[in-house]
């Protein structure tokens, strides 16, 4: 598949059905930047897991805690995890970054490989995507946003992966996803004169994905 002009103003556009719940999303990460408390912890790691398909209980086992319900998890093990983590230290280091690019995105992959540790921690399972979407929305212009539905839409454009050194503390999937979106965007804004935010390359692979 091609890109098109009509396909990069479409992502572009703010007539987006689905902005409005986004909003939502970006402006409960602006007011609650922290993870100092529980209910903050929670509010943002169930609504952003919920909504977009990732919830981080999903398919956990006991590596929390045998017999922890779903609710017992987000209070007494995920919420009390990530407010004893360096995870707002890391965000912080990142934030004077303005966008995603070759000279930011080793800092942006140690930060998405550390969360990814933690919630495998917790879950036992490697939760990128979770991970990739709840910290897009702290810091949108510096993750994108990393699911099956995005790997396969850059298959569809006949992009081929990028490779990536195993680096520690590195998710060496999504360093390869995000190394791959970057040509993208190089790509996009050579043969069309503009820079898609990480918002909108993932309303554009929404594009590809759906034609």
């Amino acid at each position: 598949m091609k890109l098109s002009a009509k396909m990069i103003r479409e992502c572009q556009s703010e007539d987006d059905n689905w902005s409005l719940g986004n909003s939502v999303l970006y402006e409960l990460c602006r007011a609650h930047p922290l993870h100092a408390t529980t209910r903050e912890v929670v509010a943002k790691v169930w609504l952003i897991g919920r909504a977009y398909s990732a919830a981080v209980e999903r398919g956990r086992g006991d590596a929390a805690g045998p017999g922890l319900s779903n609710d017992s998890f987000y209070t007494e093990a995920l919420a009390p995890a990530l407010i004893a983590s360096s995870l707002d230290e890391r965000l912080r280091g990142i934030a004077s970054n303005g966008q995603i690019n070759s000279a930011a995105v080793e800092a942006v992959l140690q930060v998405h490989g550390y969360l990814v540790a933690e919630l495998s921690k917790l879950t036992g399972m490697h939760k990128r995507s979770f991970a990739s979407k709840y910290l897009h929305f702290h810091c949108p212009s510096l993750f994108f946003i990393y699911d099956s539905r995005a790997v396969e839409a850059i298959r569809s454009l006949g992009m081929r992966r990028s490779r990536v050194r195993p680096q520690h503390g590195v998710d060496a999937e999504y360093a390869s996803f995000v190394n791959t979106l970057l040509v993208l965007t190089e790509r996009v804004e050579d043969q069309f004169g503009t820079l898609l935010t990480p918002r909108q390359l993932d309303r554009l692979l929404l594009q590809v994905g759906s034609s």
